[in-house]
C-alpha cells in the first residue's frame, strides 16, 4: 500500500489543501481497509486467515511557554499543539499457525504546531505521519524458525518559515532463532535508509549483524555476542561513513564439583573506523576465585588472581595496560561475636607512560553483639601497602575507549588526576555524543581541575542530571618513586528499637618516601563520616556529616539534615511533605556553599478508576563564586480510565533563577491526551 503525498513549495494554500486531502485519501483507505478485514473469514481460502482487526485512537493537545531573561535580552516562546492519530492492526497465518503466522499495523498520525515568538516572527508547522508495518513468524513450533520485520515510515511538513520537508525512512530484517538447550543462539540482519528533501537535503543508509549464542552446562556457561555496523550519510554536499564491529566471547567454569574454585575468562575487541579517525580496542581478561575451606568453618581461607590485558590504538598510536594481581584472606569467627580477617595482595601493572608493582597487607577486626533492644558494632584494621612507580613518559592518556566516569556535586565534577592538560579535555555521553566547550566550564583547583555545567547552556541539563558522562584527557605523572603508604580504619554502629541508627567511619592514610624522587605530595589523608537516622511511623530524619582532607586535593567538609513525613489519613489519600539543608566546602580552594529544598505531593485515588497527584519542589543553591541558584517547580495530573478509553491531564510549572547576575528562565507545560486501547 503506498501513499504519494506532492507538495508545492512556498504556497500555503496548496499545503494546507494536500494536508486536508491526504486526510481524506487515508480515511478512505481506512474505511475500505476495516470493510475487508471484517469480510475476511468469510472470503478467505483455506490458504489464507486473517483475524477480525483491532484498532485505537489517540487525540492529544500540548501547550508550552518558555520565558527566558538575562541582563540584555528577554525573549518569551508560545506554541500549542495538536496531534490526531490512529492504529489498525490485525493478525493471522497462511495455511497454518504453525507454519506462518503474522501482524500488520497502520498508523496515520496528524499534528498541527503554531508558534509564538517575542521578539520573533511567528510561525506554523502542519505535520503528517504514516507507518505501516509487518512481522511474521515462519515455523515458529521448530527448533529453527525465521521472524521477519518490514516497516514504512512517510512523514510530510510543511512550515510558514522554510520550504516543505518530505522524509521517507524503511527498515527490513530477518532473525534467525535457534531454540536449543544447549547452544540457543540467534542472527540478525538489519538494513534501514532514510531520505529527506525540502529545508535540506540528506539520504542515511546502514546495515547492521548481530550474533547472540550461549552454552550452559552445570558446571560451566559461555556466552558469544558480535555485533557489526556500517552507515553512510550525505548532506549538504558533504558525505561520512563510519564502521564498529565489536565481539566478546567469555565463560565462566566451576572447577571442582563443590563450586569451590571458579574460574572466569573473557576475551572481547572493539574497531571504529570513519573519516576522521580510527580505533581499535583488544581486552584479555582472566580471574580465579579459589576457596580453600569448608564455608561451615570457622576458618576461611580464600585466594584469587587476576590478569588483564587492554590495548588500546587511535590514528596508529598505541596504548598498553597490564594489570596483575593476587590476594589471600584469612578470617576466623570467635565467639559467635568476633571476626578477625587477614589480606595480603601483590600486583604488577604495566600502563602507556611506565610501569608499577604494588604489595601489601592488611589486618581487621570486626566486632558484633546484641545488646537490649537492639546491637552494636565495632570493625578496626590496619593495613600497609608498597607501590614502585617506574615512569618512561611524561604524559599519561585517559583514552576514550577506557574514559573516567565523572560525579557531579554542587560544585560539579573533579577529575581524577593532577596536572591535567586542558586541551586534550574531552565530555561526552554513553552513546557517543560529545558535548561542545560551550556547554561546560573548565576551572583550575590548584593542580585539578573542576567541571561545571554552564546554566544557559541548552545541553548543560544533561551533565550532571542522571545522565552517565564521561571523560577522556591526558595528565602529567608523578616522577618515579617508590612508596609506602599505612592506612588505619576504625568504625562504630548502634542499632536501637529497629529505629534509630547510628554509624562513625575514621579513615587515616599516610604516605612515606622510599626511594627515586619525591613527588609534588605524600598521601596524608584523614577521612571522617557520621550518620544518623530515626524512624518512627510517619516520620523519618536523617542526618550526615562528611569531612574529608586529603593531601592530593579533593579536601571537602559538607553536612546535611532531611526530614520527610509520610502519613495516609484515608484509605485513598496518601501526602508526603519533606525539607533538606546543608552546607559544603571545598578546603583547598576556599570554596564554599549552602543548599536545602522542600517537597511535597500528595495522592487521591477517589474510585479505582480515576487517580489525582500533586507535586511541589523548591531548590536553592548558594556559593561564595557569588553566584545563587532557585528552583522551583509544581506539578498536577489527572487519570480516568472508561473502559478502553483514557484520559490524562498532566500541568507542570518550572522556574530557574540566578538573580546575583540577572537571569531567569520559566516553563509552563499542559498535555492532555485521550487514548483508546487497541481492541
Amino acid at each position: 500500500m503506498n501513499f504519494m503525498v506532492s507538495w508545492k513549495a512556498g504556497d500555503r494554500k496548496a499545503c494546507l489543501s494536500t494536508a486536508v486531502a491526504c486526510r481524506a485519501a487515508t480515511a478512505g483507505a481506512l474505511a475500505v481497509l476495516l470493510l475487508v478485514c471484517s469480510r475476511a473469514n468469510a472470503m478467505a481460502s483455506k490458504m489464507f486467515h486473517l483475524e477480525r482487526p483491532r484498532w485505537g485512537t489517540q487525540l492529544e493537545y500540548a501547550f508550552r511557554e518558555n520565558e527566558q531573561i538575562t541582563p540584555t535580552r528577554q525573549s518569551r516562546g508560545v506554541s500549542h499543539q495538536y496531534t490526531e492519530g490512529l492504529t489498525l492492526a490485525g493478525s493471522g497465518y497462511v495455511y497454518h499457525p504453525a507454519l506462518l503466522v503474522f501482524d500488520l499495523n497502520f498508523e496515520p498520525k496528524w499534528e498541527q504546531q503554531r508558534q509564538k515568538y517575542e521578539p520573533g516572527e511567528d510561525s506554523s508547522l502542519d505535520s503528517f505521519f504514516l507507518d505501516y508495518g509487518f512481522d511474521a513468524t515462519l515455523f515458529q513450533h521448530r527448533s529453527v524458525f525465521l521472524q521477519l520485520r518490514a516497516r514504512q515510515n512517510t512523514f510530510t511538513s510543511s512550515s510558514s518559515l522554510s520550504s516543505t520537508t518530505t522524509s521517507e525512512s524503511s527498515e527490513y530484517g530477518s532473525t534467525l532463532v535457534y531454540k536449543s538447550k544447549e547452544f540457543p543462539t540467534r542472527f540478525s540482519y538489519l538494513n534501514n535508509e532514510q531520505k529527506q528533501q525540502g529545508f535540506y537535503t540528506s539520504t542515511q543508509a546502514g546495515d547492521s549483524l548481530r550474533l547472540s549464542s550461549s552454552n550452559r552446562r552445570e558446571r560451566q556457561q559461555t556466552s558469544l555476542n558480535a555485533e557489526w555496523d556500517k552507515r553512510r550519510r550525505d548532506a549538504q554536499g558533504l558525505s561520512q561513513t563510519t564502521e564498529n564491529a565489536s565481539l566478546r566471547l567469555s565463560n565462566a567454569l566451576d572447577l571442582t564439583a563443590d563450586r569451590r574454585i571458579r574460574l572466569s575468562s573473557a576475551v572481547s575487541t572493539r574497531w571504529t573506523e570513519n573519516d576522521a579517525m580510527a580505533s581499535s580496542n583488544v581486552e584479555l581478561n582472566e580471574f580465579l576465585a579459589w576457596q580453600h575451606t569448608d564455608p561451615k568453618k570457622r576458618l576461611q581461607i580464600n585466594s584469587s588472581y587476576s590478569a588483564r590485558y587492554a590495548a588500546n590504538r587511535r590514528d596508529g598510536r598505541l596504548s598498553e595496560d597490564i594489570p596483575l594481581e593476587a590476594r589471600l584472606s584469612l578470617s576466623h569467627l570467635l565467639y559467635e561475636n568476633l571476626r578477625s580477617s587477614l589480606d595480603g595482595n601483590v600486583g604488577h601493572n604495566k600502563f602507556a607512560g611506565g610501569s608499577e608493582q604494588a604489595y601489601g597487607g592488611r589486618v581487621n577486626f570486626d566486632y558484633t553483639r546484641p545488646v537490649p533492644m537492639g546491637s552494636i558494632f565495632l570493625n578496626l584494621g590496619q593495613g600497609y601497602q608498597v607501590t614502585d612507580r617506574t615512569v618512561t613518559a611524561e604524559f599519561v592518556e585517559v583514552p576514550r575507549l577506557a574514559p573516567e566516569p565523572l560525579s557531579f556535586g554542587l560544585f560539579g565534577a573533579r577529575l581524577a588526576n593532577r596536572n591535567v592538560d586542558l586541551m586534550t579535555i574531552e565530555l561526552f555521553r554513553a552513546d557517543g555524543f560529545t558535548y561542545d566547550r560551550k556547554d561546560y566550564d573548565i576551572v583550575e583547583a590548584g593542580a585539578f581541575v573542576e567541571i561545571r555545567p554552564v546554566f544557559l547552556s541548552p545541553l548543560a541539563g544533561d551533565i550532571g542530571n542522571g545522565k552517565r558522562v564521561s571523560a577522556s584527557y591526558s595528565y602529567r605523572s608523578d616522577p618515579s618513586a617508590r612508596q609506602g603508604t599505612l592506612s588505619r580504619t576504625f568504625g562504630a554502629g548502634f542499632f536501637f528499637w529497629s529505629a534509630l541508627n547510628l554509624r562513625y567511619q575514621l579513615t587515616l592514610s599516610e604516605g612515606k618516601l622510599l626511594g627515586g624522587t619525591p613527588p609534588d605530595q605524600l598521601a596524608d589523608d584523614t577521612v571522617q563520616n557520621v550518620t544518623a537516622q530515626l524512624r518512627y511511623r510517619w516520620s523519618d530524619t536523617q542526618f550526615s556529616y562528611d569531612d574529608e582532607k586529603r593531601a592530593f586535593g579533593n579536601s571537602s567538609r559538607r553536612w546535611q539534615v532531611r526530614q520527610n513525613f509520610t502519613w495516609r489519613p484515608w484509605r485513598d489519600l496518601s501526602l508526603a511533605v519533606g525539607g533538606s539543608y546543608g552546607e559544603s566546602e571545598l578546603l583547598d580552594t576556599g570554596s564554599s556553599g549552602t543548599s536545602y529544598g522542600l517537597d511535597a505531593s500528595g495522592q487521591w485515588q477517589p474510585l479505582p478508576n480515576q487517580q489525582w497527584r500533586l507535586q511541589a519542589f523548591q531548590r536553592i543553591n548558594t556559593s561564595n563564586r557569588p553566584d545563587r541558584n532557585e528552583s522551583v517547580g509544581l506539578g498536577l495530573s489527572y487519570l480516568r480510565r472508561l473502559g478502553l478509553w483514557k484520559l490524562e491531564v498532566n500541568y507542570r510549572h518550572i522556574m530557574d533563577q540566578q538573580p546575583l547576575i540577572g537571569q531567569e528562565r520559566s516553563l509552563d507545560t499542559l498535555n492532555m491526551v485521550l487514548r483508546r486501547d487497541l481492541f
